[in-house]
């Protein structure tokens, strides 16, 4: 258990006063990881062609985990816990080149590979599923539940704008106050009213596949590198975006799409009416924000040039030392200055419209620092870009 410090208002006096921040769980234990491995490595053409395969399973149990708990509780992270079991299993592909030139001296590399990956929950300690991205009012964005990926999306699903009264009159219910320009959800459940129980696994954070592309090649003086990455088939949940919208009833700057809302004269879009209130609901935890994460990005491209330079030394041996003589020359010193200039995150292609797809865990849940983290990955907060960055060095070896 750990204790922080809080103020507390009594009255007029403002006060100090000690509270519980977690709580600590006594009967954790270890977890159990069990992993198969099938795979070869296979050289052709005097190691010019390598292939290298590999097929695995592995099986975590007894997962260590942070698992909501009431606010009764007291404490504002909660504890750790064994919650189960979880499988990952997958595919890992690699392929290298080797080639060369003789008449000109160019030399070259290639290298491939492409890591497929299935993530499943195969169970839960008490069989109760764990909510996770808690980051709006109407509740968690992700459920941790048998049979799907950890901290798969769990949302309403959107079915488009009402464009009509008559349209809306007959859908099912959603609110009292829903107007054409509001956003449609989908009624999974066919019990002719949207409410909590419509929500549905609909996407995962973990992509199908990742991949990446490498190449380099020297000729003469100059070398010459570059470095792609990428996935695809993954979700990320835009939640900055869903904030932005808020700024309708707080007067901050929004996104540009907000300039192709719905009015009664632009019903051809995605984008409902401007609200200052939001009594439909346009703005909770639906497919409207899911986006595709995939992105293929340059990581790294530098060019190079390398200055070769000898230097005489002078050398003498004990018979020079002893007949007085002078010493000779041994051109032997060389010295050599590498050019180079390197951008790193030169392009990305992708279809998100946020920032950045390639988001990382964070922290930033308001039931607890550590449920983001383990339970809502693919959650994007606002993350800061990954930054281009171009680099000019000097390299000297002698």
């Amino acid at each position: 258990m750990q204790t922080g410090q809080r103020v507390y208002s009594f009255g007029d006096q403002i006060v100090t006063g000690a509270t519980v921040v977690s709580s600590g769980n006594s009967n954790i234990k270890w977890e159990t990881t069990t992993q198969t491995n099938f795979g070869v490595d296979m050289s052709f053409w005097k190691d010019r062609l390598t292939l290298i395969a590999d097929v695995y399973r592995k099986q975590t149990d007894d997962v260590l985990v942070r698992v909501p708990i009431p606010q009764a509780g007291g404490a504002q992270d909660p504890p750790y816990v064994n919650a189960g079991s979880i499988e990952n299993k997958g595919l890992e592909l690699g392929l290298i080149f080797k080639g060369h030139s003789s008449p000109n001296g160019l030399t070259y590399n290639i290298g491939a590979n492409i890591s497929f990956v299935r993530n499943q929950v195969l169970s839960i300690a008490g069989s109760e599923p764990i909510l996770g991205g808690f980051g709006l009012s109407d509740g968690p964005l992700t459920k941790t539940e048998p049979g799907y990926p950890i901290g798969s999306f769990y949302l309403y699903k959107m079915a488009g704008i009402f464009q009509t009264q008559a349209e809306i009159d007959k859908s099912p219910f959603q609110t009292v106050d829903t107007r054409p320009g509001d956003v449609k959800f989908v009624d999974v459940n066919g019990d002719g009213k949207i409410d909590d129980k419509d929500r549905v696994h609909v996407g995962s954070p973990f992509p199908n596949f990742t991949y990446g592309l490498s190449g380099s090649l020297t000729w003469k003086n100059f070398d010459f590198s570059v470095l792609g990455q990428g996935v695809q088939g993954n979700d990320v949940y835009f939640l900055y975006g869903n904030f932005a919208e808020e700024t309708q009833s707080r007067g901050f700057n929004s996104y540009a799409d907000i300039l192709n809302r719905w009015t009664p004269t632009n019903t051809n879009t995605n984008v409902p009416k401007v609200s200052t209130d939001d009594r439909n609901g346009n703005r909770r935890a639906s497919t409207r924000f899911l986006e595709d994460g995939s992105y293929f990005r340059i990581r790294n491209i530098t060019l190079g040039y390398t200055f070769k330079m000898n230097f005489g030394r002078w050398t003498m041996d004990d018979t020079q030392v002893t007949n007085n003589q002078q010493p000779k020359s041994n051109n032997q010193n060389p010295i050599s200055f590498r050019v180079y200039a390197t951008v790193q995150n030169a392009f990305t292609w992708t279809k998100y419209t946020g920032l950045d797809p390639e988001i990382q865990a964070n922290t930033n849940d308001t039931r607890g620092a550590g449920l983001s983290s383990d339970l809502a990955v693919g959650i994007d907060w606002g993350t800061v870009p990954a930054p281009r960055t171009f680099i000019f060095g000097v390299k000297m070896d002698f």
